[in-house]
């Protein structure tokens, strides 16, 4: 399994969150059921093999994704609708380097986002594999690029500074500005493509600005 740490708003946290809790309950009453269906008079023997039964059926629905009560059961069968719809999932994906992979800090086109929540999601190996690869490598040239208008205009909002600094260069014209707005819209990471397999879980759309405003600290 892979695990995935993933910024986000408020909203997006408190909804899976209830999200979970109202799948647990269903989680429950199943279970309820199924142990009712156990014959008053069985032996010790006959229960036990009766449990193990309602488990093993409980994992089967878990692999069908049917039994989604944590958040990585629920984001999973969204993770791989998302993937499906960028036509991520049926594509071989070259890896990724290992310097790329292991590399710290903050990345190139990460979008200026203030999150103040997180959530954790674990992804079988094969799914969390596709997920780094495709971000990768579909974002490639435009992170390329983007390292290419930063040496030439700076890396501030409008390249005006650059590693801290005023920068002294050329200032980018409004057609620079334009193909950083289209390289940066061509830049993808894990996390983003988890955001938006969360608001599929939770089936609603990101607030507006003001709802998002509200859930910054002051």
């Amino acid at each position: 399994m892979q695990q995935f740490t993933v910024r986000c708003h408020q909203w997006l946290a408190e909804a899976l969150t209830a999200r979970v809790a109202a799948e647990k309950e269903l989680e429950e009453l199943w279970r309820d059921a199924q142990r009712a269906m156990i014959p008053e008079f069985a032996t010790p023997a006959e229960e036990t093999a009766l449990h193990e039964a309602i488990q093993a059926e409980f994992d089967e629905l878990r692999k069908a994704d049917q039994m989604l009560s944590t958040r990585s059961a629920l984001i999973i069968p969204a993770l791989k609708a998302e993937l499906e719809e960028r036509g991520w999932m049926r594509r071989r994906w070259k890896p990724v380097p290992a310097g790329a992979r292991s590399r710290r800090g903050r990345r190139v086109g990460t979008p200026d986002q203030r999150f103040t929540h997180r959530f954790v999601v674990q992804l079988p190996d094969n799914l969390g594999e596709r997920l780094v690869r495709a971000c990768y490598n579909s974002s490639k040239k435009s992170v390329e690029g983007l390292q290419e208008w930063r040496l030439a205009f700076g890396d501030g909002p409008r390249g005006s500074l650059h590693k801290g600094k005023f920068w002294l260069g050329s200032g980018p014209s409004r057609t620079d500005l334009r193909r950083k707005d289209a390289l940066l819209a061509g830049i993808t990471y894990p996390p983003d493509v988890l955001r938006a397999a969360a608001q599929r879980v939770v089936a609603t759309s990101e607030p507006d600005s003001a709802t998002l405003a509200a859930d910054e600290p002051a």
